[in-house]
């Protein structure tokens, strides 16, 4: 019953993800922001929000001159670390 619960309740954050016109940059956002863990990729995001690559990686870009993540590992398989969840 739990896991259930859980997909639900995933579902409808997905949902609301993709409500509303200009919903997509927040997706990503808020995704990096509510993660347990502060280790994540561009998978990692790609399977959680409907969003482009391009709008992706200019987010990723955004976040990292404002020092709120770091490349941890770069190339093919990147891997970015979340600083603080102040964005």
């Amino acid at each position: 019953m739990g896991t259930l619960l859980a997909a639900y309740n995933e579902f409808e954050q997905r949902l609301e993800m993709t409500a509303g016109y200009g919903t997509k940059q927040p997706a990503i956002r808020d995704f990096i922001r509510s993660r347990i863990v502060d280790e994540f990729s561009l998978d990692d995001i790609r399977s959680a929000t409907p969003v482009s690559d391009p709008l992706i990686k200019k987010v990723l870009r955004e976040l990292r001159a404002g020092g709120a993540i770091e490349v941890v590992q770069r190339g093919r398989y990147a891997r970015y670390r979340r600083l603080h969840t102040n964005f």
